[in-house]
């Protein structure tokens, strides 16, 4: 059937089409970017002066002394101008046997293509060659190392469209014999394309670099994914569509448009969809192929692409959004906007037989109350609010992990994680990381509630941590979500123990949070405790973090000692001078030659001089520590000052490496001495600990296996899981 309604013809790259594209990218990269915003001219004005081109193009024939004058004329034009004028048309063989020689430009241009591509890109055209070139330069001028080979589907056009696409050189055309439709089109050229997975792009679109990259990416690490939609973005950058949704009515919403800007949270987290619209969508082809790709009910065309998205969550698949894929859809360029003729009119019959096919599946969708699914999960349980003094980074401190673990748990408990914070100086890496997972990273805490008003009947609770974010932000949440929980989580304690009179002061205004509070977070079991003794009848709770499942450090591989901690931290600085100046002498003295490591960053140059020095190795910053850990035998922590457990403390119990300690290093884990630990305090029993552990197998197979055990109680994942959940549903 398709023999008799389509040919396809491949027009090869010529040698030098690969050096005037790189040209091309490098002058004119995301030029074609939002062109209305960077010249002044808006789209259609440029379409207007294309036509008055291509009529002056009537005056370049080569055979009147009016054409011989105005190819002077035309010479002395700029280059640009003259590209568009000498555009080969059917006249140019005339042109040519008098003797012009057309520009290179004038001759077409290539798209690097390849002949083994990972990606089909699909565009079906008819008429409307302007916008078609738009979105070919577009794609030629993206620079996404994702091979891919691209058809455009010529469907029967009566303008100038077939002709061009001749001078097109990497690409593969396949011209309709009678007007097939768009969803024929798309159909009819899955059946010739070679790519594993299908993009489907409309021709009123001008796609961005990245815009296959991304959607590839999560196509590649998660299998059960069938389709990935791209950002739509109007030519003026708002945003079009973030996604799709389908109410239990069968009505549909493009998502996002709600969104301030295409920088807003709501549409810069990937998550999964009812649908996303066609207009530039991947779809895995071993699923198009299961399912025979865009169902024949719905021709010419609509509502084929949510009726396929539906078909892959029938199937136990997933669609999702990708925030990073971006394409801008100048929207209503190939069919118009009116649904009361035309093409556009079968918006509204197939809205009918959709809802006709999916009624069934249906009645489980949302009902159409005006509230969008802006969550990463189609099944989501509901909004979790969590507020922070700093956005995380898993490369900093245990509080910044502690809030990641806790973000982590939140998603694993099936809720949708909307994250916000007083200081946003965290790395660009670290939010794509949080975005990649689904988190909804929100920058501006004013923008953020007025978010949420439109969200209101989704939270579930709000989780806000220290002091004082509590004192700053509590007061909104109070005004605006006065029926939504809140859990305010201290984090650490602030207090003075006067031991001398056996007195614990207590800061007052977090005693104010405590008694006002129904439940109150801390990390350290002792700090709940005096806390405790100071409000009873509070609803008091204990929660750290967890630690994954490590390697055990081994003795035979392993030797010398390790210290761990940030230095812009002054309780690790401290701990870092003690021990060089009353540890390492006495290590010294005992014969103690293996190597020091210290790992970290923020070290003063000082400091960096003084281990230098002592032929103590420093190794800086580290990103993957399993390197460091299973080289050494030891784990020293030598604090003077400071309170709260310690993450590298937990960090290195889920690696069963022996630790050396103060006993402040090991308040609130209720760890024993010589058991799970070493605990000492004065620099000779402290040196001598280390020698005594890094020698004796015995010993230190027993704090190895005793420290390994004590993780899997209190800090393995799953741990912290049930605790939580107990605090998000209470």
């Amino acid at each position: 059937m398709e023999e008799n309604l389509s040919s396809i013809a491949f027009f090869p790259l010529q040698t030098h089409d690969e050096e005037e594209v790189n040209s091309d990218r490098r002058i004119e990269f995301e030029r074609t970017s939002f062109l209305e915003e960077s010249t002044g001219i808006g789209y259609f004005q440029i379409l207007g002066m294309k036509s008055l081109f291509r009529k002056l193009k009537n005056f370049l024939t080569p055979d009147t002394k009016i054409g011989r004058q105005a190819r002077k004329i035309a010479k002395k034009l700029p280059k640009k101008i003259q590209s568009e004028l000498f555009q080969i048309d059917k006249r140019i063989t005339r042109q040519e046997s008098a003797g012009f020689i057309p520009r290179s430009a004038d001759l077409g241009y290539g798209i690097l293509t390849s002949i083994n591509p990972l990606v089909t890109v699909i565009i079906p055209v008819f008429n409307n060659w302007q916008v078609t070139e738009r979105c070919l330069k577009a794609i030629r001028l993206c620079q996404d190392s994702v091979p891919f080979e691209i058809i455009v589907v010529d469907d029967f056009s009566s303008d100038e469209t077939s002709f061009e696409l001749k001078k097109l050189r990497g690409i593969h055309v396949l011209s309709n014999l009678a007007n097939c439709g768009y969803l024929m089109s798309n159909n009819l050229a899955a059946k010739y394309s070679h790519g594993k997975y299908l993009m489907l792009l409309n021709n009123d679109t001008e796609p961005i670099t990245g815009w296959l990259d991304h959607s590839v990416k999560v196509m590649e690490q998660q299998p059960t994914v069938a389709i990935v939609g791209s950002k739509l973005l109007y030519p003026n950058g708002n945003v079009q569509e973030a996604g799709g949704q389908v109410f239990s009515n069968g009505n549909a919403w493009n998502l996002g448009r709600t969104a301030q800007d295409k920088f807003s949270a709501e549409v810069c987290s990937v998550r999964e969809v009812d649908y996303c619209s066609a207009a530039a969508l991947l779809v895995r082809r071993e699923f198009w192929d299961s399912t025979g790709g865009f169902d024949e009910r719905y021709r010419p065309a609509y509502y084929e692409d949510t009726d396929l998205c539906m078909r892959a969550w029938e199937l136990g698949l997933r669609v999702m959004y990708q925030p990073e894929s971006v394409v801008v859809h100048y929207e209503g360029l190939s069919n118009g906007k009116s649904i009361g003729g035309g093409i556009k009119r079968y918006q509204s019959i197939n809205k009918l037989k959709f809802f006709e096919k999916w009624a069934h599946a249906l009645t489980s969708h949302w009902e159409d109350a005006g509230v969008a699914r802006l969550e990463h999960l189609r099944a989501s349980k509901g909004i979790i609010v969590l507020i922070d003094a700093q956005l995380p980074s898993k490369f900093r401190d245990s509080g910044s992990q502690r809030t990641l673990k806790l973000i982590e748990n939140m998603q694993e408990l099936g809720f949708h994680v909307v994250l916000g914070a007083l200081d946003n100086s965290t790395s660009r890496f670290d939010i794509l990381e949080l975005q990649k997972k689904g988190v909804e990273v929100h920058f501006d805490l004013d923008y953020l509630i007025s978010s949420l008003k439109l969200r209101k009947i989704r939270l579930t609770k709000f989780w806000i941590i220290r002091s004082n974010v509590i004192a700053a932000v509590l007061p909104t949440v109070e005004k605006y979500f006065a029926e939504v929980g809140v859990v305010t989580d201290l984090l650490d304690l602030d207090y003075t123990l006067d031991n001398i009179n056996n007195v614990v002061r207590i800061d007052t205004y977090q005693l104010s949070i405590v008694k006002k509070s129904k439940v109150t977070v801390l990390v350290s079991p002792f700090e709940a405790s005096l806390l405790r003794e100071k409000t009873p009848g509070s609803y008091l709770v204990d929660l750290w973090t967890e630690f994954e499942n490590r390697n055990p450090v081994e003795w035979t591989n392993s030797s010398g000692v390790v210290f761990l901690g940030g230095f812009r931290h002054k309780p690790n600085v401290e701990a870092l001078e003690w021990f060089i100046d009353s540890v390492l002498p006495e290590l010294r003295k005992s014969g103690f030659q293996q190597e020091i490591r210290i790992v970290g960053t923020g070290l003063s140059k000082g400091l960096q001089k003084k281990l230098q020095e002592h032929s103590i190795k420093y190794l800086g910053f580290q990103e993957n520590l399993d390197a460091v850990y299973h080289a050494s035998r030891v784990c020293i922590s030598p604090l003077q000052f400071g309170r709260g457990l310690k993450g590298k403390i937990g960090e290195a119990l889920s690696y069963g490496i022996p630790i050396v300690g103060t006993e402040l290093s090991f308040e609130g884990f209720n760890l024993h001495d010589k058991v799970e630990v070493m605990i000492e305090n004065d620099p000779k029993s402290f040196a001598a600990a280390i020698m005594k552990v890094h020698d004796d197998r015995t010993l230190w197979g027993n704090l190895s296996l005793n420290s390994r055990e004590y993780w899997a109680r209190n800090l393995a994942p799953g741990t912290l899981r049930e605790r939580i959940s107990q605090l998000l549903t209470s």
